[in-house]
């Protein structure tokens, strides 16, 4: 451990207040920012450090949300024993279930998300924080490469710029890509690192695709970043993570270089294989039924509606305005009929639409699965946001047409924040979760290393993580009883079912 962040967390918990004060830090650098709108890195680093203000004291509950930062919790507290073998629960008593709520080899989600939360447990501490710190880091990362967007697609004047500068805000204050980070909503950090993974790669495969059109010497070594990228998202979160592979194979500029693009796109997918293939090919030869649960299970989502997220084909477009603000559909449908808008931008619209048609044609249904298109929709709302607005500011007939067309481009801005805020819920802390866990660290406390066995505890994933025994949620039957005495483990159990623990 190199340094502890349970202080800073227990402080930010502790003082619910210090939420305005967060909120007060990300004004000033979200001001900055603009005043430094015509330096792009300035003004980058000034939108990670928004993201970051903002993440903070979200990601600072002290328990484990329960879905379904738990389990990646749990499967990467595991990692720190043995990194090449996740499991979710480590000592398992008889036959473990293949279901990923309660197997012992976990390949529900590829590792890179839960190898970064296992390091940074071991360099930040056991708090919960901690587990979150990646996802955040990533968070700020791709609100700095999100900037760099609107000038790689609209040019680098000052209209590309004030894109990038309100796409990247817009990023940064999402409230679903704060609560993916934080770990409240399901999915939480695998989707949070996928995104922001996918938002570096998109960048360096549009400018890879630039640098080839004007016979620029770093488009190979910008196709590889982005192969390696996509790679990495792969292991993030399996097929979603070519979104970027895709993004390339569109922008590069096939009529006018066709040979070199055919290059830049090889080394691209090379790169990501040599990333992503190693693990993929471990674990199946590895764990092969768990492997091969895990594989069909996955091509379940698109047949069944699995866990009870149903919903029909339009599921995830009606919630778009739920997610990004409820003028969006308007800036989306413009952005689409006007064509000049999509000069140049092949990439950007296949990045918007294609996560939005395969998911809307899985069974399975859930909030996060296509926001990989995240960053491709804030571009898309802060091209037309720029739009209206120099349009009103130059062609408004009247002053009341420039002002009524002024507050419409606001609402582009102010209705997501909006949405953050109802997300982030200041002074709101959930005591039912964070009184569960008390409990369970005070067990922890009282129980000591083990291995044991705690039987019919309300949250037997946490449980797990916070004691480092095998939990069950249910009484425990003969049989167990049976092969937990006789590997000489304690049997404990505890008075957790009450309410409020």
């Amino acid at each position: 451990m190199i340094l502890d962040l349970t202080p800073l967390q227990l402080l930010i918990a502790e003082h619910p207040a210090s939420d305005f004060a967060f909120a007060f830090l990300a004004l000033v650098f979200a001001f900055a920012a603009f005043r430094a709108r015509r330096r792009p890195l300035a003004a980058s680093g000034y939108l990670s450090a928004v993201a970051l203000a903002l993440g903070l004291p979200m990601a600072a509950d002290p328990f484990l949300h329960p879905w379904d930062e738990r389990f990646h919790a749990l499967v990467a507290r595991n990692l720190l024993a043995h990194p090449a073998t996740p499991t979710l629960v480590d000592l398992p008593l008889g036959f473990a279930s293949f279901d990923w709520t309660e197997t012992h080899v976990w390949l529900h989600k590829p590792p890179l998300s839960l190898w970064l939360m296992a390091f940074s447990r071991a360099v930040f501490g056991p708090g919960e924080l901690a587990l979150r710190l990646p996802s955040l880091i990533l968070h700020a990362c791709a609100g700095f490469a999100c900037a760099r967007l609107g000038p790689e697609l609209f040019g680098d004047d000052d209209r590309g710029r004030a894109i990038g500068y309100w796409a990247a805000f817009l990023l940064a204050a999402n409230g679903e890509m704060l609560s993916l980070a934080s770990g409240r909503t399901p999915t939480d950090h695998p989707d949070a690192t996928l995104i922001a993974l996918t938002t570096i790669a998109g960048l360096a495969a549009l400018r890879a695709a630039n640098e080839a059109r004007d016979s620029g010497r770093k488009s190979l070594l910008l196709a590889l970043v982005a192969g390696v990228l996509c790679g990495a998202a792969v292991l993030t979160k399996s097929f979603p993570g070519f979104t970027a592979l895709g993004v390339l194979a569109v922008a590069l500029p096939w009529k006018a270089r066709t040979g070199r693009s055919a290059r830049l796109l090889l080394a691209a997918v090379l790169s990501c294989s040599a990333v992503a293939l190693p693990w993929l090919i471990w674990a199946r030869r590895t764990f092969p039924s768990e492997a091969a649960w895990e594989g069909r299970y996955a091509l379940l989502h698109f047949s069944e509606a699995l866990e009870g997220h149903a919903g029909n084909a339009f599921f995830h477009l009606t919630r778009i305005p739920r997610l990004f603000g409820e003028t969006c559909p308007v800036a989306l449908c413009y952005f689409f009929y006007n064509r000049r808008a999509l000069v140049g931008s092949r990439g950007l619209t296949l990045w918007f639409v294609a996560p939005y048609v395969i998911f809307s044609l899985a069974a399975t249904k859930m909030d996060a699965y296509p926001l990989v298109a995240m960053p491709a929709v804030e571009v898309m709302i802060a091209a037309v946001l720029v739009t209206f607005w120099q349009s009103a500011r130059a062609e408004a007939t009247s002053a009341r047409a420039r002002l009524l067309m002024m507050i419409f481009c606001c609402t582009f801005v102010l209705l997501p924040v909006r949405f953050t805020v109802e997300r982030w819920k200041p002074l709101a802390r959930n005591s039912i979760e964070r009184d569960r866990a008390t409990g369970y660290k005070l067990l922890a406390n009282a129980l000591g290393p083990g291995p044991g066995l705690i039987v019919d505890v309300p949250d037997p994933i946490s449980a797990m993580f916070y004691t480092n025994w095998t939990a069950l949620g249910r009484p425990a039957t003969a049989a167990e009883l049976a092969e937990a005495r006789a590997r000489g483990w304690q049997i404990v159990y505890p008075a957790l079912r009450s309410p409020g623990h």
